[in-house]
């Protein structure tokens, strides 16, 4: 439970760091996979996801709202066939995003946000039980012209298990060439090779967790949802390939894998994962 927990923690942190960043594309297709591994009862992954970002400037006030839509299709790829009876290899997720920028001073920016979502196998109606929301607070203050500082608090039940959790990142630019970034558990580097190229640290995350439209049995234990994560780290380079759209493309290696199938919070099955290779690439069209 304690290593769950952790876990969760900085799967959350990552969310963060993630969703805060959400008014820079305004239009992203990405795609992900995960190799099964040499274990007996291997799981691979791949995963597919499209948004759309609507940001409105409040003319009255110059504060940013952020509507954002995306979809994403899970893929579950079973060495050897789970036998519950139904589906449980495709999924679909579909999220909503509203987010608020807030400026206070020349120094201090609020950003707050709040997104609902459903992963399910859609083989029935979705109830209240099958949405996750996350929610985020969080201050930005400008420290100097190369750093900024940014401290909040996120709540989610994205993984099933809710909790608040404080948050916090130093971003430093030391020259036009570095950008790093220093908290938990968000430690990055970015060097800018060319005008158009950059090179960085990649710490990745794919995790979902996924909700059964019909109950499903494992003998005699219902089986109601699912929970992935997969964790890794490795380089990433971005490729501008005009002045708004631009390429990423990061591998690496996985570090933390964990797959279950749950009833409720009680786990019913868990697999013992391979850490295995893992491809990303994303293509966007932002500001």
């Amino acid at each position: 439970m304690i290593k769950k927990y952790i876990v969760s923690v900085f799967v959350l942190c990552l969310s963060v760091t993630t969703k805060a960043q959400m008014s820079k594309d305004l239009v992203g297709v990405d795609y992900s996979t995960i190799g099964k591994g040499s274990a007996s009862r291997g799981v691979g992954f791949e995963k597919y996801s499209v948004r759309v970002t609507l940001p409105k400037r409040i003319k009255s006030s110059g504060d940013m709202l952020l509507n954002k839509i995306e979809y994403s299709k899970t893929n579950i790829d079973y060495t050897v066939d789970p036998s519950l009876g139904g589906d449980v290899s495709n999924f679909h997720s579909i999220t909503y995003s509203l987010g608020y920028i807030h400026k206070l001073n020349n120094d201090w920016t609020l950003i707050s946000m709040l997104n609902p979502s459903v992963s399910s196998n859609f083989s029935s109606s979705i109830n209240w039980d099958d949405i996750r929301l996350f929610g985020m607070l969080m201050f930005s203050k400008k420290v100097k012209s190369n750093k900024k500082l940014d401290f909040g608090i996120a709540y989610s039940t994205t993984l099933g298990r809710p909790f608040p959790m404080p948050m916090f990142n130093l971003m430093w630019k030391p020259n036009q060439k570095w950008i790093f970034n220093f908290g938990f558990p968000r430690m990055a580097a970015q060097y800018q090779l060319t005008k158009s190229t950059t090179l960085g640290t990649d710490l990745f995350m794919a995790g979902d967790n996924l909700t059964l439209g019909d109950d499903l049995y494992r003998g005699e234990q219902k089986v109601d949802n699912i929970q992935i994560m997969n964790m890794g780290g490795g380089i990433e380079v971005t490729q501008k390939l005009s002045k708004f759209l631009k390429l990423k493309l990061s591998s690496g290696y996985t570090f933390y894998r964990q797959f279950e199938f749950l009833n409720g919070n009680d786990t019913v099955k868990e697999y013992d994962l391979d850490n295995n290779l893992y491809i990303k690439a994303g293509i966007s069209i932002g500001m």
